[in-house]
Parts: C-alpha cells; sequence; structure tokens
C-alpha cells in the first residue's frame, strides 16, 4: 500500500520523524501511536528510507499481530518468534519454533527481508552464530556428484535426523539410491534419485501416497536446530568441564551421562551447553547490524525484562540444583544493561506518553492519528463512519477482505449516493472512497491529511458458558491478554506462571496447549479450548512483587 507513503509525508509529525531519523538524532520518542499505526508508520518508514527495520515489541501476541499487518501493508516483514529452551530430561519435544527460527535467520543472512518483528523474550535468548548458519547451509542440485554416505553427513551435520521413513520436517531416510528429505522451508519432503554417485532427479512427493510430485532443479537445505555441534568436539569439551573445581555431584553426573550417550552415538539436549558449543554466545543482533531498531512500548518492555530476569533466575538455580546446568553453563540469556548497549540508538514508538522511556531520548513527537474499530458489516454504521471525511472531500478507503466482498460492497454504496471506487491495485487511489481487498487488525485516521481507512472484520461467535472463577483471578478473554511470566489461576490447580502456547502431537493429533509453570520445575498443558479453567491472577503479592506459585497436587 504505497500510497500511504504520500499520504504520511503529508503528515507534519511523520515528516519530523523522517527527517530525525535521517540526521540520526536518535534515541528519540513518538508517542500516540497504537498498533495498527505502528505498522503503518513502520512500512512507510522502510520504504522512504531504503531501510529494513527490527522491531521488538513487549510480547509474542504484539509480534504476531504488527508482522501481520505490516505484511497486509505490503511489506516483506518476517517473525523470529520465542522458542523453550530444553534443558532438563524430556522424552520428546517438537522443534517447530526452532525451525521457523532458523528458517528466519537464514532470511535475515540474505538480506531477504524488510521489517524483521520479535519479541524482548526471543531478542534476548542465544541462537545459532551467522558463521555456523552459513556453512550448515548448501544447496543440492540435478547433475551434481556427491556419495550418498557424504550428503547424510552433510544432513547430520546441519541438524537433520536420519530415521527409516521419512515423515516430518527436519527428517532425512535413505533407501538404496533413494534419498528422502523434509526441508524445514518446505511443505512437502523432496525424493532425490540416484545414478551412481550422480543426482539423476529432485522432486517433491507426498507422505501418504508416496507418488513423486512436481520435478525441480535444486533444493536448499536449511539448518534443521540453533545449535549445531560436532560430537567428538563436544566430548572434549565435557570431558574438560568434569575436571572443574566447583561441580556438584548431580552437575557431574549429569555431564557425564551426557558423554557415555555422545560415545554410543546418542543425541543429547544441547540446549544445556550452550555456552560451551557457541562461546561467542551470539544473539539475532549478530545477523542485524545494519538495521534500524525501534522498541514497541518501551515501558512494558522494561517491565518484561525485569520479569524475565527474576523468572530465569528461579528457573536456573533450580536447574542448578539438579545438576543440567553448572557455573560454566548457566549463562542462557543477554542480561538487561547488554540487551539496553544493543538498542541505545532506537526509535521507541509508544501508545501513551510516560513521566520516562527506557533510554535516555533526544527528542518526542506527539503523533495526532485516530484508531477505529473494525467495521462489523452494518452498512448504515459504515456510511455514517465515512460522511465526515467524504463530505469535506477527504480520502477513504475501505478494506473489505476478499475481491467478491470489496465489489459488492463498491455497488451498494453507490446505490447508497455514494461515489465509490473498487480499486484492485494498492496504488488506485484518489480522493474520494476507494473499496479494496486485504484488511488489518483495525482501521485508522489522519485527521491532518483528511484520510480515514476502515477495515472489516468477521464477527466471533458466542463463547461458551462460563465457570465459577476464584476471588483471586480474572476472566480471560482472550490468549492474546496473556504474556509470558503473567501469574495464572487454574480452577482445580492453583497459581502457577503462564509460559506461553506450545503445540503437542497425541495419538497423531495435533492441538495447540496453554503452558503453565509451577513450584519444582512442575508443568502443566492445558487445551486452548479450555481457556476458560483459566484466569488471570490478581491476588496480593508480596512487598518485592513476587507471588507464591503452588505445586500440583499440592494442598495450597
Amino acid at each position: 500500500m504505497e500510497f500511504l507513503d504520500k499520504i504520511l509525508i503529508s503528515d507534519a509529525d511523520f515528516s519530523s520523524l523522517l527527517k530525525a531519523i535521517e540526521k540520526e538524532r536518535l534515541p528519540l520518542c513518538c508517542t500516540g501511536l497504537s498498533g495498527v499505526h505502528k505498522a503503518v508508520v513502520l512500512a512507510s518508514l522502510s520504504r522512504l528510507l531504503k531501510r529494513k527495520i527490527t522491531v521488538i515489541t513487549e510480547d509474542e501476541a504484539t509480534a504476531n499481530e504488527l508482522c501481520s499487518d505490516a505484511k497486509a501493508l505490503g511489506l516483506n516483514a518476517v517473525n523470529f518468534p520465542l522458542r523453550d529452551y530444553c534443558i532438563g530430561n524430556l522424552s520428546g519435544y517438537s522443534k517447530e519454533y526452532e525451525h521457523k527460527r532458523t528458517d528466519t535467520l537464514s532470511a535475515l543472512a540474505d538480506g531477504a527481508f524488510e521489517l524483521l518483528v520479535l519479541s524482548i523474550d526471543a531478542a534476548v535468548q542465544y541462537t545459532i552464530p551467522p558463521e555456523v548458519l552459513r556453512k550448515a547451509r548448501f544447496e543440492i542440485k540435478v547433475g551434481e556428484t556427491i556419495e550418498i554416505s557424504d550428503l547424510c553427513e552433510k544432513m547430520l551435520s546441519a541438524g537433520y535426523t536420519r530415521s527409516e521413513i521419512c515423515e516430518g520436517k527436519g527428517q532425512f531416510s535413505i533407501r538404496g539410491g533413494i534419498f528422502d528429505i523434509f526441508p524445514i522451508r518446505e511443505k512437502n519432503p523432496v525424493r532425490i534419485e540416484f545414478w551412481g554417485d550422480e543426482i539423476d532427479s529432485i522432486s517433491f512427493f507426498d507422505i501418504e501416497t508416496q507418488r513423486r510430485g512436481e520435478s525441480i532443479d535444486f533444493i536448499e537445505i536449511t539448518p534443521a536446530c540453533e545449535v549445531i555441534y560436532n560430537p567428538h568436539d563436544l566430548m572434549e569439551k565435557l570431558s574438560a568441564l568434569t575436571s572443574q573445581k566447583g561441580l556438584s555431584e548431580n552437575q557431574k553426573a549429569k555431564i557425564e551421562n551426557d558423554i557415555n550417550a555422545l560415545e554410543n552415538g546418542i543425541s543429547i539436549l544441547a540446549d544445556r551447553y550452550i555456552p560451551l558449543i557457541y562461546q561467542g554466545l551470539e544473539t539475532v543482533f549478530d545477523y542485524i547490524s545494519d538495521t534500524l531498531i525501534v522498541l514497541s512500548e518501551s515501558g512494558n518492555i522494561s517491565d518484561r525484562l525485569n520479569n524475565m530476569e527474576i523468572q530465569q533466575s528461579a528457573d536456573i538455580e533450580i536447574f542448578l540444583e539438579e545438576g543440567f546446568l553448572n557455573g560454566k553453563t548457566a549463562k542462557l540469556y543477554l542480561s538487561k544493561s547488554e540487551l539496553l548497549s544493543l538498542v541505545n540508538n532506537s526509535v521507541i514508538l509508544e501508545n501513551f506518553p510516560r513521566g520516562s522511556y527506557l533510554l535516555k531520548v533526544k527528542d518526542i513527537i506527539n503523533f495526532n492519528f485516530k484508531r477505529s474499530s473494525c467495521w462489523s458489516g452494518d452498512i448504515n454504521v459504515l456510511l455514517e463512519d465515512i460522511e465526515y471525511i467524504h463530505s469535506n472531500k477527504g480520502t477513504v478507503v475501505i478494506l473489505a477482505g476478499e475481491q467478491k466482498a470489496a465489489k459488492v460492497l463498491s455497488n451498494t454504496l453507490e446505490e447508497k449516493g455514494i461515489n465509490a471506487v473498487f480499486a484492485s491495485s494498492a496504488n488506485e487511489i484518489s480522493r474520494g472512497v476507494t473499496v479494496m481487498t486485504g484488511g488489518l487488525s483495525s482501521g485508522f485516521e489522519i485527521p491532518s491529511a483528511r484520510f480515514l481507512l476502515i477495515t472489516h472484520r468477521y464477527i466471533a461467535s458466542e463463547g461458551k458458558r462460563k465457570n465459577k472463577r476464584p476471588k483471586n483471578a480474572k476472566e480471560i478473554g482472550s490468549l492474546d491478554e496473556l504474556k509470558r511470566g503473567d501469574y495464572v489461576v487454574h480452577t482445580a490447580h492453583g497459581i502457577g506462571i503462564f509460559d506461553g502456547i506450545n503445540r503437542i502431537t497425541n495419538a497423531g493429533v495435533t492441538k495447540d496447549y496453554i503452558k503453565i509453570k509451577y513450584a519444582k520445575s512442575d508443568v502443566l498443558y492445558v487445551p486452548v479450548t479450555q481457556l476458560d479453567l483459566v484466569s488471570r491472577y490478581i491476588g496480593a503479592a508480596t512487598e518485592d512483587g513476587a507471588v507464591k506459585i503452588h505445586r500440583l497436587g499440592g494442598s495450597e
């Protein structure tokens, strides 16, 4: 929607922001910008400055919504999601978010993005260094000569798992001269057929029927995990670690168990050894050194950083006691001071003015944009909304969803006496009313430009009958209201800490679950369809702001 660039340039506040960035008067703060306003401002900044932008938000839900709005506005936006470190004993876990993260990092390394969006939780996590990622990426081409055993080694080095049948992302299998791979970037697996040591053909295939599909000339392999290690090198580092002074019996035993596993060709949970494997402790910031950094709601980010440090400290203390971590491996996140040193020349975008900000800003720009609710579908309400701008010869753009709906709405407005034009292109707008396809999280108005954008939404169905809640709990209307680290109350199990949404496959059925952490490393997974069993905690806290969390099965 490049037409928005001209509209924004005519606004004095946006022009001031543009000039401040060009003259590097940073850090600075912009207030009066809600979620959709931020997406609009960032999209135009990226195009007008011809510069890549990284946005750090307070939580995952905000990051996802901002990324969706940016894509709808025509920007090549990518999201770097948060993932859970796997430190303790796990019988199995999903690598879905690892796959998404390495895919995003590959896009960042290639410069194949305009806007990167991530939560503060994801920003402070360590990840695969750019150089390691580059070495683990490679292409497989038709006509290339390579021994199957060498290709197998390359796949293992990229974090892929060998299995009898290739049926999930990050897996590969070998049957004679047939090499099946499920690259993490693809929706379907790929079958490579060899003629001796030469790759004769590459094609997609169906997992269930095993039938070949579209033939291709090459396929790109992106690492299937973030922590890639050489078993021999890691064994040497772990052996040296066992001789260090200060290790507890639990810590030494856990290290020796992992050494034995590696000696027997068994993979281990490498997240617990990130500081040993990646001694540079790289983060996503090592991929975005030339981007403009933007902080969305810096006050909330600051609060989240403080809460994370408390939570991470408690978790690490438990893992140290249980032996999964030790003095050499216990640093798994950037500290608040380390994070601030990386974002000290940022643009801060705020909804409301604050008394102070996360950074000492050089200037504050107060935007006068307005936010409007999504249109419910009532034509009379729509006519009321557009009447003022339309009568003052302003510009109204209506995003009506699909093309059929947009054409019907355009005709309906004509029948109501409104000269509405249906535009198939995002740049075909003029003064008056224009109806287009697409949609955003909400509408907005720019009074200085006499511009109004209205977006359609679907009406949600009525919810289920609500359960009676504890006195110290408040109803959660949507998962978007929860942030990782919030205290929650389960009607049967009491107070715990919300720790994100996990996708789990059980008996062939995949569902999303709310993850709640309890005391002593207890974890409860609640299906998102049972959100009515979980409430936000609104009870009392201690003087330092902490809340006593319960144990699963405890007497509390």
